[in-house]
C-alpha cells in the first residue's frame, strides 16, 4: 500500500466517525501542532543561564503559521510564567528544563483533546 493510499484509507476512517471538511482540516492542524512542538528546541540564553531561549526559529516560525499566531507571543508562552505578587504580574523566565515541560506539555495536552474527541 502507497503512502496516498494509506492517507485516503486514514481520511475515509476518519470521515466514517464524522470527521470530515472544516473538522478534518482542523484535526489535521491540531496533529500537525503536536508534531511540530516536537521539532522546538531551547538553548540557555547566553547572557543569563537562568533564562531560555528559543534556538529553532525557523520552527518556531512554521508553528506560528500553523497556529496563526505571533511567534513572539508562542515564545512567550513557552519560555516564561506569569507570577502574581499582590495586584501586579510579571513574567517570570523559565530555565531550560521548565521550558522544555511545557513545551511537552502542551504537546500532551492538545493530544489529550484529539483523543478524547474521538473516543467521546
Amino acid at each position: 500500500m502507497t503512502d496516498g493510499e494509506k492517507w485516503e484509507e486514514t481520511a475515509n476512517a476518519l470521515a466514517g466517525i464524522g470527521i470530515e471538511g472544516e473538522k478534518f482540516d482542523t484535526f489535521m492542524r491540531a496533529i500537525c501542532t503536536v508534531m511540530q512542538l516536537g521539532n522546538i528546541s531551547f538553548a540557555e540564553n547566553p547572557s543569563n543561564s537562568e533564562e531560555t531561549i528559543i534556538d529553532s526559529k525557523d520552527e518556531l516560525n512554521k508553528l506560528g503559521d500553523l497556529l496563526a499566531v505571533e511567534t513572539s507571543d508562542i515564545e512567550k508562552a513557552l519560555t516564561t510564567r506569569a507570577v502574581t505578587i499582590g495586584r501586579e504580574t510579571y513574567d517570570k523566565p523559565l530555565k531550560l528544563s521548565e521550558s522544555q515541560e511545557t513545551r511537552d506539555a502542551f504537546a500532551k495536552e492538545i493530544y489529550f483533546q484529539i483523543f478524547d474527541y474521538i473516543v467521546a
